[in-house]
């Protein structure tokens, strides 16, 4: 059995922590880094640096718990060992299986902005999106297999780390290159970091929000684009306050309409849409691709909310990413 000690006072405190889910354990080297739970409020350390991570350790964690906790300061560990992963995959060519583990670390990295929205954390996320970016331009293949990478399960940073994959793809297939095509995937990468001042029981509600729900939940946009503009990621702020305008004027934040919408935010709405309409949510099942698609076209593209041409151009995007195409 694992020691543990309880924090005293003066020691560790929840504000000291960063929360984690506990899948983390099993994909990543935490030998370096304390690990730590919450018993009545408080942490307990679970386990010390130096001690690695054993599999009866990640056995016992699943069964109990969703999350564990390390220090804000270890949090540039983890991202440490994340770089190392990517590094490795970014030096493979291009196939279903690799571009799925760059995804799965990057939804990581996704995990620990989150957790903890620093300037230095934020300038790492942006850093990783700079490298994709060069990975997918050096590899062009690479665009056409990120629909195979999406996972279906739901969670905020699995969402972010779908439409981040997409717009990858999508936007090297619009066309997009070098600092444009850059800014485009990082700013997919951020667009929801407003979601970290959105309560759980409103991102997790298991059927429609309130009236006064979902106004809070539109505060996302504007929230996002305040902290991208204090720690100096200004360039991706216009994605994260307007990637849910629509073209008729209908959207949120602003009701800006056609042409005022910038197009990077269009790009990010396209994927945005369809990632929310095909992965698990909790108040309702996935669609099947070709019936999100038929929901796109029905109730975004007729109804003037969505841009017909960038519809039409995912539809190819979307036949591209098939193993006979490739």
């Amino acid at each position: 059995m694992v020691e543990r000690e309880r924090a005293g006072s003066g020691e560790i405190t929840l504000e000291m922590l960063v929360p984690l889910p506990v899948e983390m354990l099993k994909e990543l080297d935490f030998t370096e880094i304390a690990i730590y739970l919450v018993h009545r409020g408080r942490p307990v350390l679970y386990k010390n640096k130096g001690v690695p991570v054993s599999e009866d350790f990640i056995i016992e964690l699943y069964d109990r718990l969703q999350n564990f906790y390390i220090a804000r300061e270890d949090s540039f560990l983890l991202l440490g060992e994340i770089e190392k992963n990517l590094k490795e995959s970014f030096s493979k060519d291009p196939s279903p299986e690799n571009m799925k583990r760059i995804f799965t670390q990057m939804s990581k990295v996704v995990d620990v902005v989150l957790a903890l929205p620093t300037k230095e954390n934020l300038g790492v996320m942006e850093q990783f999106s700079l490298d994709l970016s060069d990975y997918m331009e050096k590899n062009p293949s690479a665009a056409y297999l990120v629909a195979f990478t999406v996972n279906k399960d739901f969670t905020t940073t699995l969402h972010i780390t779908n439409v981040g994959a997409l717009v990858s793809g999508f936007a090297y297939h619009l066309g997009f290159r070098e600092e444009i095509y850059r800014d485009i995937v990082t700013a997919a990468f951020l667009h929801d970091v407003g979601k970290v001042k959105i309560p759980d029981n409103i991102l997790k509600k298991p059927g429609k929000l309130s009236l006064r729900e979902f106004e809070l939940m539109k505060l996302h946009t504007l929230w996002g684009a305040k902290v991208l503009e204090e720690n100096g990621l200004s360039r991706y702020s216009h994605v994260a306050k307007y990637h849910h305008e629509r073209i008729d004027g209908s959207g949120y934040p602003e009701g800006l309409a056609g042409g005022k919408i910038p197009i990077e935010a269009q790009i990010v709405q396209v994927c945005d849409v369809y990632e929310a309409l095909t992965g698990v949510r909790p108040y309702r099942d996935p669609l099947s691709p070709f019936d999100a698609l038929a929901v796109m076209r029905d109730e975004f593209v007729l109804k003037g909310k969505m841009d017909k041409s960038l519809y039409k151009e995912f539809l190819t995007f979307l036949y591209k990413n098939r193993y006979d195409v490739v």
